[in-house]
């Protein structure tokens, strides 16, 4: 069985929810946000779809406890809407840091030990964290 999470449901978790999901790349597919009304969202949104899809997918809004058997867990948490017109990436490092620190110790907590792929910007820093923290 391919299980696969995703922690973080914006625009990109999203997306790469519905790629999954039309591609066939997992056969279990858990779904995180700290705003657990917009994972419950994300859900119905991809159960809607599944019946024009050519594969089946147990699709859920699970905790860190799911994901102690995940193969992959993707970090696509952050804050794009905190970055100002000029800005950068790095404004949104203040805001992702703390975030990361606590996605890092519910993981560990979790019995989690697949691969993590982040997406989570300054994706060069968070990437590096996610190394000391994991």
């Amino acid at each position: 069985m391919r299980k696969v999470g995703i922690i973080g449901l914006g625009h990109v978790g999203a997306t790469v929810a519905l790629d999954i999901v039309q591609g066939g790349f997992a056969d279990e597919l858990v779904l995180i946000d700290k705003n657990p009304e917009i994972a419950r969202a994300e859900v119905f949104d991809l159960w809607d779809s599944l019946a024009l899809q050519p594969y089946h997918v147990k699709i859920y809004a699970g905790d860190y406890h799911d994901l102690k058997d995940a193969d992959v867990v993707l970090s696509t948490l952050g804050h794009i809407d905190a970055i100002k017109p000029g800005g950068d990436r790095f404004t949104e490092l203040r805001l992702n840091a703390p975030e990361v620190k606590q996605v890092s110790d519910d993981l560990n907590a979790s019995g989690f030990s697949g691969i993590l792929i982040a997406t989570t910007n300054p994706n060069d820093v968070i990437v590096e964290m996610y190394s000391h923290y994991l």
